[in-house]
């Protein structure tokens, strides 16, 4: 199967989650005496156990090695694991959805992610399926709106058809569009500096206080007012509150920058512009608010601003300011374009390229921030499983807990956390197997020691290639030690140069495998 039709077979599985067990794999039970040569056993057993990949071996009855470990002295941090992005298809649409959340956040317009039918509306699958139709311009039928609605699960009355074409067409379509023409884009837009009309540069400075206020401290340029936060609407308003109407014929005139600064009214001028202030308060209290929270223009309020597409500086009450880079473009010249100034931040189509496209991070788990000893982590497991099924952990069912599994991986909305003590190195936390190193061994406990079967010595048996290797490598000559707890979980792999894998459970509830 190519891996298109592993999609759409996974597409179709997601649509109406349902879990049907694999068949059970081989259970083998070996005679003391087949037991007691471990290589020979696996050869005998070889060709039945490669049809599957993966079978049970149950030792005889009186074979019980103890776990050596003291529960309170061993101490290990585990993994967290996030349940459902153990699953690939699911980590996609994870992936895909936030770029959508992020197009949609980044232009001022959060979305919000319609329900259907009680349930989210899985906006990757409703992209797949439509792509798989030709495309929305080739989406013009009921009939194939009918058939998308079907792969994905939901009823086909006209509602639905309509709700899903309508809710495609106001999310999906932009983004779409914003994809296709994000390269002409970037090929379009310039980066020029706006053109001033005033050509002596004052720059003006300020720093934050200790008590949360602003003093101002130097007036160097005229062109440039700093404050705490950018604009996210139109030029049109960032001007507004300001309106710098300076004395253009004393610049012109080439008023030199001392003169300026001697012109306490210009200088307030500079940063707030003329007309009535609060009452009660004199210049220099003036000079900087006491707002903890006010705009920030790092622009020139008496540039001309060009689109970055069109390069004109027409309708400047539809030129929109990008809070990500400052450039400037025409609602019209967006595409798609905007209906009107939206109300939050806004960043135009190369920040939101840029922002949007940003790799994704490498997957894997993070370690837990707290360590346990291994009595602990039962207990914490233990009211994990209990909570969560809302009864003994110890009367769930095996099928049970294995059926939820499976549900939880298979949704986008399921955000379910558990911890795993994975690869435990047995030379740094010690075996579950006794050693010759191992303490308070008892006359029993001799066997195990140097059993064929303990994991400490199957891959350095008279036979086995792993023997001529003359160094410890963990998890091929050393064994792992793994501590797990209901729904964690490794992922499905070959193991390395495709050697076969042998897993002891010590102790705890069943651990189930797939081959």
């Amino acid at each position: 199967m190519d891996s298109k039709n592993i999609q759409k077979n996974a597409m179709h599985k997601s649509a109406e989650f349902t879990f049907t067990p694999p068949p059970e794999a081989p259970v083998f039970e070996p005679t003391p005496e087949e037991f007691a040569d471990p290589l020979a056993y696996i050869a005998k057993i070889r060709p039945v156990a490669e049809l599957t990949g993966i079978c049970k071996i149950k030792p005889p009855s009186r074979w019980q090695p103890p776990f050596s470990l003291d529960v309170d002295k061993l101490k290990f941090v585990p993994r967290i694991q996030k349940v459902n992005e153990l699953e690939a298809i699911t980590r996609l649409k994870l992936l895909f959805l936030e770029k959508i959340l992020k197009f949609w956040e980044l232009q001022g317009s959060p979305l919000k992610i319609p329900m259907i039918e009680n349930k989210t509306l899985d906006l990757y699958c409703l992209k797949f399926w439509v792509d798989e139709e030709g495309g929305f311009e080739n989406c013009n039928s009921p009939k194939k709106w009918r058939k998308i609605a079907n792969a994905m699960g939901y009823s086909q009355n006209a509602s639905t058809m309509n709700f899903l074409r309508n809710n495609y067409e106001k999310i999906l379509l932009p983004y779409e569009i914003f994809e296709q023409s994000k390269a002409d884009i970037l090929k379009t837009v310039k980066k020029t500096e706006p053109k001033s009309e005033i050509k002596s540069e004052i720059k003006t400075e300020s720093k934050e206080e200790s008590d949360g206020q602003i003093t101002m401290i130097s007036i160097d340029s005229i062109s440039k007012v700093e404050f705490e936060e950018k604009p996210h609407t139109s030029i049109k308003k960032a001007k507004t509150g300001s309106d710098l109407k300076l004395d253009l014929d004393a610049v012109k005139n080439n008023m030199d920058v001392e003169q300026l600064r001697r012109n306490r009214e210009l200088r307030r001028l500079a940063c707030y512009g003329p007309g009535p202030k609060m009452p009660g308060l004199n210049d220099e209290e003036f000079d900087i608010t006491k707002s903890r929270k006010r705009p920030r223009y790092d622009l020139d309020p008496l540039a001309i601003y060009t689109c970055a597409i069109c390069q004109k500086d027409n309708r400047d009450d539809l030129l929109l300011i990008c809070n990500g880079c400052s450039d400037t473009y025409h609602t019209f010249c967006l595409k798609p374009p905007l209906n009107a100034i939206p109300d939050g931040e806004w960043r135009c189509p190369c920040c939101i390229a840029e922002e949007v496209h940003k790799p994704a991070e490498a997957f894997g788990f993070a370690q837990a921030e707290r360590e346990y000893t291994l009595q602990q982590f039962g207990e914490m497991a233990d009211k994990f499983k209990s909570d969560y099924f809302g009864m003994s952990g110890h009367q769930v069912l095996t099928s049970v807990a294995e059926k939820e599994f499976w549900r939880i991986i298979s949704s986008v909305e399921e955000d379910v956390t558990v911890e795993y003590g994975a690869d435990l190195h047995s030379m740094d936390h010690g075996s579950g197997f006794p050693t010759k190193s191992s303490l308070n061994l008892y006359p029993g406990d001799q066997e195990y020691v140097d059993s064929g079967w303990n994991l400490n010595n199957l891959p350095v048996l008279e036979g086995s290639v792993l023997r001529f290797i003359n160094a410890d490598i963990s998890g091929m000559t050393v064994p792992w030690m793994y501590v797990g707890m209901c729904f964690s979980a490794f992922c499905w792999h070959n193991e390395d140069h495709w050697s076969y894998s042998i897993n002891y459970l010590h102790w705890g509830e069943a651990k189930t495998w797939y081959g």
